[in-house]
């Protein structure tokens, strides 16, 4: 399993979702890092409302094993209990399950949203500048809770969820096998498997919790209409308290792949993973726009030029749940694979083509044009522009804010052939199959 040393990587610039959101730079941004280890990208814009993403870390790897989807229950429990952090101490059992949401509706805001930005989990606010430091309050509050008010009904809540989700996964099967033969020491395909234990243990809920939800590993985006500086000086007066690092809790031992269930194939399908060369890779967006962005894209084409008419590919980059793996399903309606199939063949001569050279020119402009699209529908506001920025910040690394406003918008042809080149190698490539009327 290949590792790299995660980078910057900021595909969209900021000029460019500014100009695609409708407000324009106040000031420059700003990082800022406060005395209990917080950590805060400022982006002052044009406007009135300010757009807080606050997210911790919810790598299902770090959950425990007796406990998927922890993170999706800690988080709900995080928002619950009192709005002042001595009668929380003191009074936990008095206060009111709505006190620190009322609060933070009073301040006031749109209230909380929860959120998930790839391996992250948190919480989303909006407000008017005025309320920041209220906010800021609310936000540092629900990080140091004494108890997790009401974690047993969260984790009951998240595990049917959970499962529910699981179940009307397509080929969730064909995923486990695909990953655990991509990895047999790490077997990432456990992370996908319905099951868990029935009652949380809040002993172990609260380790994690104080783990992940240490200042340090906060990830914290502020895009709207403020003052950089007044914001910072805020921030640093209300998380400026050192706070002690805990002992990385241990994973639980319960293994969660007795609770599998067999699925019956209605084509012949097959799956390809390849390890992704870093969280951060530029150009893997384009790459599996270009892949399998929809029926004209590059492998599907080739697959009909080879004979399957009817064939349908699917590609993604999964994180965290997929093993940090680039995966590509194929299915043909037409049940023949097995060992006169040429399915397999095609699969991995249409890549290994695409890894020497890359398309025709009209293909590389139309997987650029979705990808663009697609991106200036979700920029057409401010609170886009903060998931964005998120969503970079957790897969690649802390952004430099001298470097968000930089011009170049596009992953030239040479970089996306080298990203091609070394991503689908055939000797990291794993290829499992499934075939109609067959368990998997």
């Amino acid at each position: 399993m290949r590792t790299r040393a995660r980078k910057p990587a900021f595909e969209l610039p900021l000029l460019l979702a500014l100009v695609l959101c409708g407000s324009g730079l106040a000031q420059n941004p700003a990082f800022v890092r406060t005395g209990d280890g917080s950590s805060f990208l400022l982006v002052p814009l044009k406007t009135r409302t300010v757009h807080w993403i606050n997210l911790h870390p919810a790598r299902l790897e770090d959950e425990p094993s007796a406990y998927p989807d922890l993170a999706i229950a800690v988080v709900r429990a995080s928002l619950v209990g009192e709005a002042i952090a001595g009668d929380a101490m003191a009074r936990p059992r008095k206060a009111s399950p709505l006190a620190w949401e009322k609060a933070l509706r009073k301040a006031p805001t749109s209230g909380s949203e929860l959120v998930r930005v790839g391996d992250h989990v948190g919480v989303r606010v909006s407000f008017p500048a005025r309320s920041l430091g209220q906010v800021a309050q609310l936000l540092k509050l629900r990080t140091r809770r004494a108890k997790l008010h009401g974690i047993a009904g969260h984790y009951h809540e998240a595990k049917l969820a959970r499962d529910a989700r699981l179940s009307l996964s397509p080929d969730l099967d064909l995923m486990r096998r695909t990953l655990d033969a991509s990895d047999p020491a790490r077997k990432p395909g456990s992370l996908l498997v319905r099951g868990g234990a029935r009652v949380i243990d809040e002993d172990e809920a609260m380790a994690f919790y104080r783990w992940n939800y240490h200042p340090t590993r906060s990830v914290n985006i502020l895009v709207g209409g403020f003052d950089a500086k007044f914001a910072s000086d805020v921030l640093n007066a209300i998380f400026r308290e050192p706070v002690t690092l805990p002992t990385k809790p241990e994973s639980g031992s319960v293994d969660l792949r007795s609770f599998e269930s067999a699925i019956v194939s209605d084509g012949d399908t097959l799956m390809v993973a390849y390890p992704l060369p870093s969280k951060s890779a530029p150009g893997l967006d384009l790459l599996i726009e270009l892949l399998a962005g929809d029926e004209r894209a590059f492998l599907p084409e080739s697959l009909r030029a080879s004979g399957h008419e009817k064939v349908l590919v699917r590609a993604q980059a999964r994180f965290p749940a997929g093993g940090n793996m680039l995966l590509i399903q194929v299915t043909d309606p037409d049940p023949s694979l097995g060992d006169k199939s040429l399915l397999p063949k095609h699969v991995k001569a249409a890549l290994a083509q695409l890894r020497k050279k890359l398309p025709e020119e009209a293909q590389m402009r139309r997987a650029r044009t979705a990808l663009e699209s697609r991106r200036a529908r979700q920029l057409r506001d401010q609170q886009g522009l903060a998931e964005l920025l998120a969503r970079r910040w957790t897969r690649a690394a802390v952004p430099d804010p001298k470097k968000l406003d930089l011009h170049t918008t596009a992953v030239t042809g040479e970089e996306l052939q080298r990203l091609a080149a070394e991503l689908l190698d055939q000797k990291w490539q794993t290829l499992t199959t499934a075939s109609a009327g067959k368990t998997r």
